[in-house]
């Protein structure tokens, strides 16, 4: 399945470069008593359907993303790298981890496939795009805040970057844990969005 986002920029069709990120930022719980055994993890999902009009008039301006939860990809070593953690996971214990996430108690691939967000408001403004909205993850929906900090960057391309705290809890499932709760991970992440929009001249 391609990535892809279909946009318009103050009523201009642009392109979404395939660099563009959404990444689960997970991190351990560090009061655990086996908290050195575990790891901090950059989740990156590999497809992502999304539609927007991007617009100054908050009437005008749409945006919604869906991710497939098996479109995840865990701890990737450049997704590691760019989010500066530690160390580097060989594919078992990739895979491990990956088994763990889609779990029936953690993002329960199987019932819900998705994850999906829908502004209720936004709006580009010089310097960021605001958004305001629904995200719903393992079937619970919470509202969210974002802002997207623009920069234009060569050949026509915008750059749209910021991140969206949440709680596991939040969406109806407890932060991972074994060895009776002395290996886990914390309940807060963070959605990290970067989008990079190809205008036309």
């Amino acid at each position: 399945m391609w990535t892809w986002l279909v946009a318009t920029w103050l009523s201009t069709p642009v392109t979404i470069d395939p660099s563009s990120l959404f990444v689960i930022r997970v991190d351990r719980d560090e009061s655990t008593l086996l908290s050195g055994l575990s790891h901090n993890h950059a989740i990156r999902a590999a497809s992502f359907r999304a539609e927007a009009n991007l617009d100054s008039d908050p009437g005008k301006c749409t945006f919604s993303v869906t991710i497939p939860v098996r479109k995840l990809r865990v701890d990737e070593p450049s997704m590691r790298r760019r989010f500066q953690l530690e160390g580097e996971l060989d594919e078992d214990d990739r895979a491990d981890i990956r088994k763990n996430m889609l779990a029936d108690d953690q993002l329960d691939a199987n019932t819900h496939p998705e994850i999906g967000m829908k502004a209720t408001y936004c709006r580009l403004g010089a310097n960021a795009l605001t958004l305001e909205g629904k995200l719903s993850i393992r079937g619970v929906t919470r509202g969210v805040k974002a802002r997207l900090e623009r920069s234009d960057v060569n050949d026509g391309q915008v750059r749209l970057k910021g991140s969206i705290p949440i709680r596991a809890t939040d969406f109806g499932f407890e932060p991972y844990s074994a060895a009776l709760g002395s290996l886990k991970n914390r309940d807060e992440m963070r959605i990290h969005i970067e989008l990079v929009a190809s205008i036309p001249p």
